[in-house]
């Protein structure tokens, strides 16, 4: 492949995979400091968060692997490694995303203010654990896509 073409991947990797790692970063920052929140203003928060994300986020997810995955195909060597290990992160992403976070999200937009369950912070707390294992793959992506491009 030509260099410019490999530059082109790795600018819009790790433009694209650390994007992501950072909304993740600035959106478990927030979640962490509305922890203080009661019920009904928590649970106002997370689901007009939701709305916003649930918009978003599927295709930002779905960039942040198939633009590592673009870079493993014209990579060589340690650098394609650790564009796939970039890629295996983002993946870590998508699965935790979809098996945990996702189930949540869809509950607490049941919840409706007066009958928001008693142990909501049960809920709450586990999407908040999730999500920051979330950011650390998104980062880790991020981290790794970067050492890739520094090797090419």
């Amino acid at each position: 492949m030509s260099v410019l073409t490999q530059q082109l991947v790795c600018f819009f990797t790790v433009t694209l995979v650390g994007l992501q790692a950072g909304v993740m970063l600035g959106a478990a920052m927030v979640q962490q400091t509305a922890q203080h929140l009661d019920a009904e203003c928590w649970t106002a928060r997370q689901n007009g968060a939701d709305r916003l994300f649930g918009k978003v986020m599927p295709t930002a997810l779905l960039l942040a692997i198939l633009s590592p995955l673009a870079a493993v195909l014209v990579f060589h060597d340690a650098a394609r490694i650790w564009m796939g290990m970039s890629c295996l992160a983002s993946m870590l992403v998508l699965a935790i995303t979809l098996i945990f976070e996702v189930p949540l999200n869809k509950r607490f937009a049941r919840w409706q203010p007066g009958s928001i369950p008693g142990e909501w912070q049960l809920w709450r707390d586990a999407w908040l654990r999730h999500h920051w294992r979330r950011t650390v793959c998104g980062i880790a992506a991020f981290l790794f896509s970067t050492a890739a491009c520094s090797m090419r």
